[in-house]
């Protein structure tokens, strides 16, 4: 089985864009990565599209091999940033396209599965109003309502909607529905 062509996307995001990537092979398996750094920059599609011209014609059931290959490639951009992003998003299709060859799921080739059951939260999901108590605890509430067991964000002081004073933090207990 030989690689045939890796197709590289970047998608418009909410907050930031995905830099999405998808590698076909003469056997018609595909594998899916995804690249994407923060802020989903242009260098990190360009890195990855530079990447997959790379392992063209290569094997894709050797992924560590590819690994080590595009490590040593990229080296002279820079071990690390834009190149390390790219391998990465390679390296995530990769495992997808041999665990679909081997007809197994993606985490016994990491070494098994560890958890039967994983909670699931939200990430960026503030994306309409002001930044005050009141748009964050309803928007924290349509998350809940949405089926998320939590969601991430930083500790923020608010100021007071009324005196303009610092006061009061959103935490979870605030969204209670």
């Amino acid at each position: 089985m030989k690689i045939t062509e890796v197709k590289v996307w970047m998608v418009q995001g909410i907050k930031y864009n995905w830099t999405l990537l998808k590698i076909y092979t003469d056997e018609g398996y595909t594998g899916v990565g995804e690249s994407t750094n923060w802020p989903g920059s242009p260098i990190v599609y360009e890195a990855t599209k530079h990447a997959g011209e790379r392992i063209i014609g290569l094997d894709p059931m050797q992924n560590e091999f590819i690994w080590t290959k595009l490590y040593r490639d990229l080296n002279w951009i820079g071990p690390y940033g834009a190149s390390l992003c790219a391998i990465s998003g390679i390296e995530m299709a990769l495992l997808d396209l041999k665990a679909k060859k081997l007809g197994v799921p993606c985490y016994e080739l990491l070494g098994g599965k560890y958890r039967k059951d994983i909670l699931l939260y939200a990430n960026y999901w503030f994306i309409n109003g002001g930044h005050n108590v009141s748009d964050y605890t309803e928007q924290a509430k349509k998350v809940k309502e949405a089926g998320f067991t939590g969601y991430y964000t930083l500790r923020r002081t608010f100021r007071n909607e009324t005196d303009g004073k610092h006061g009061g933090s959103l935490q979870c207990a605030d969204c209670a529905a």
